[in-house]
């Protein structure tokens, strides 16, 4: 080697090639890209149901989560992703009417809904029947939330 030249240790098989590198872009971020907060209402002791109809279809299931963009409900109905769902909570808050559209489909799980129309005077009932889901969570899932059980996973 000569005086001045800089010596390449590694050998071109130590270095990780494009294909071994991770994808930036196809990890899942570890923030929600949510606009609106939701409400998981499988940590609370209240259940809410909805009456929804699509197409002909016509049925009621659980509430998984719920914000003011939309809900998440318990079916083994599969719908495609775009279809136009009209619900109805069965709440004591009163009466809450809704139109939404399927964001995406979980098979034999359920159906991500996000809302495109609602009642300007059924808008403080969703938001009554948010706080009161809040507000009757679940001991446990209080303190899984306090103590940060679900971090960002920062190994790469």
């Amino acid at each position: 080697m000569k005086h001045g030249e800089v010596q390449n240790l590694e050998s071109s098989q130590d270095q990780p090639s494009e294909k071994s590198k991770p994808n930036l872009y196809s990890r899942k971020p570890c923030f929600s890209r949510r606009r609106t907060l939701r409400v998981d209402t499988f940590d609370t002791v209240l259940s809410v149901s909805v009456y929804w109809c699509c197409n002909g279809l016509d049925d009621v299931s659980p509430v998984r989560d719920l914000g003011f963009g939309g809900l998440f409900i318990e079916t083994s109905v599969a719908l495609p992703v775009g279809a136009v769902v009209t619900i109805d909570f069965l709440v004591p808050e009163g009466q809450i009417s809704a139109d939404a559209v399927v964001r995406h489909v979980k098979p034999t799980s359920g159906l991500g809904l996000k809302f495109t129309a609602m009642p300007e005077t059924d808008r403080p009932r969703l938001g009554m029947l948010i706080t009161r889901l809040r507000h009757s969570s679940r001991p446990t899932a209080q303190v899984g939330k306090l103590i940060g059980v679900e971090k960002c996973r920062t190994d790469f």
